[in-house]
């Protein structure tokens, strides 16, 4: 069986996996949105992306290609947009 060369990813933070204090520095405002998703869709190796957030939660959903780890999509959206490590 061959492999597509291609993953979906969901990862998040919520109220019920991670403290308020875990979850802040990770919160993408509503002004922020839209700026915030066409930066992830522009990262490499993203071929789709979707970023919701609320209060109490953000979450990312990815189409990547499966060369590159989704965790390191993420932390490197985070340093780009936000300055957060």
């Amino acid at each position: 069986m061959v492999m597509p060369a291609w993953q979906l990813v969901v990862c998040g933070a919520n109220h019920k996996t991670s403290e308020l204090e875990e979850r802040e520095p990770l919160q993408i405002g509503r002004d922020d949105l839209a700026e915030a998703n066409a930066a992830l869709g522009r990262m490499p190796d993203v071929m789709e992306s979707l970023i919701l957030s609320t209060c109490n939660r953000v979450e990312f959903y990815i189409v990547s290609q499966r060369s590159r780890e989704p965790i390191d999509i993420i932390k490197d959206f985070y340093h780009q947009f936000k300055g957060v490590d």
